[in-house]
């Protein structure tokens, strides 16, 4: 074989994986009959030298969807008699289910509902417990003229 078909090609790699630095020299030969044959050189790096991969930052969790917040009724008939919603009840426990909806989160929406009959200082006093209780989303509630 003259010099033409020898002919040697050498190509470096470099590689760094777990603290070492790896490079090959792959020598080429332009014949199909020889065998590639690669030499292995190494150096041991020291870990500190290599940073490791910076962990990507957790997505903050879905926050839970706010609940509704409910609606109380409170009606005064046209006879002075109090309802919680559909519940028939008297003064004492206007006041007591009033400060245990205060302490809710969120708070009920309080809706105060009064017969066209009733006095309107009966309505307004129901309304004036609410607000002394803390409630702090409070409307009238009237029906239209038919």
């Amino acid at each position: 074989m003259n010099n033409l078909e020898r002919t040697t090609t050498r190509v470096s790699v470099t590689a760094l994986h777990v603290g070492i630095v790896l490079w090959a020299t792959y020598t080429l030969h332009q014949s199909p009959s020889e065998v590639v044959q690669p030499t292995m050189q190494g150096v041991l790096v020291p870990p500190e030298a290599i940073e490791p991969p910076k962990p990507r930052p957790k997505p903050p969790p879905p926050k839970p969807p706010e609940p509704e917040p409910r609606t109380v009724t409170l009606a005064v008939t046209a006879d002075g008699v109090l309802h919680w919603n559909q519940d028939t009840i008297d003064e004492a426990s206007l006041e007591a289910r009033l400060q245990q909806a205060a302490s809710e989160q969120p708070q009920p929406e309080i809706h105060v509902r009064g017969d066209r009959s009733v006095e309107y200082e009966r309505a307004m006093k129901v309304m004036a417990a609410a607000q002394r209780a803390g409630m702090e989303k409070l409307g009238f509630v009237t029906a239209p003229d038919q």
